[in-house]
């Protein structure tokens, strides 16, 4: 319940900010309020709106039902996030990065009984919302609290926070792929059973 009550806390603090992003983007630019952002309002929802899409889509190429989909990008890619960010930003505390296993709990809401016999779905939502968070080449929650800490340190130098946003991407470019293939190669190398990946 905690990360509930922090989403619904910090949400409902920023409700009039977050109707003058929305305001902003269906009017177009304004200078004022976008002056600290990397993008224009509008750019940055028509970016979520891709990224939600592109998420989704690659869930269900995965094998995952529409339900199954969407608790974990609204629990997963949503209230985690904001939690987690909120939570680091405030005490510098990891609060929900470090419990794998809680973050499943939302898939209850899916199944809840376990299937009588184990199908994609239920595997890879599991997957998908427990283990994989945990990694930074997966989830969005590492990828949040990546985000989070970039913006900050950007607010701290006096970066931009259009060359952060570059460089955070250019990082992710390099590092994701990067982190893949050598967990793969040491995975074959010395067997899953002495590597501690999850």
């Amino acid at each position: 319940g905690g990360v509930m009550g922090i989403f619904i806390m910090v949400f409902w603090n920023s409700r009039h900010y977050l109707a003058e992003t929305i305001s902003a983007a269906r009017q177009g630019k304004n200078p004022e309020l976008e002056k600290r952002e990397p993008f224009s309002y509008r750019t940055i929802y028509m970016m979520l709106a891709a990224a939600i899409i592109a998420v989704l889509a690659f869930e269900f190429a995965a094998g995952l039902s529409i339900a199954s989909a969407l608790v974990i990008l609204v629990f997963g890619g949503l209230f985690n996030v904001v939690a987690q960010v909120y939570v680091l930003g405030l005490s510098g505390m990891s609060y929900i990065n470090d419990r794998d296993v809680w973050r499943g709990w939302p898939l209850g809401i899916v199944w809840p009984t376990a299937p009588a016999a184990s199908n994609t779905d239920y595997l890879m939502s599991h997957t998908f919302m427990t283990p994989s968070g945990y990694h930074p080449s997966h989830g969005p929650l590492v990828t949040g609290m990546a985000a989070g800490q970039a913006y900050r340190m950007a607010d701290i130098s006096g970066v931009t926070m259009k060359h952060i946003y570059y460089l955070t991407l250019l990082c992710a470019i390099i590092a994701y792929p990067t982190v893949i293939a050598s967990r793969i190669w040491i995975l074959n190398l010395w067997g899953q059973g002495r590597v501690p990946i999850w």
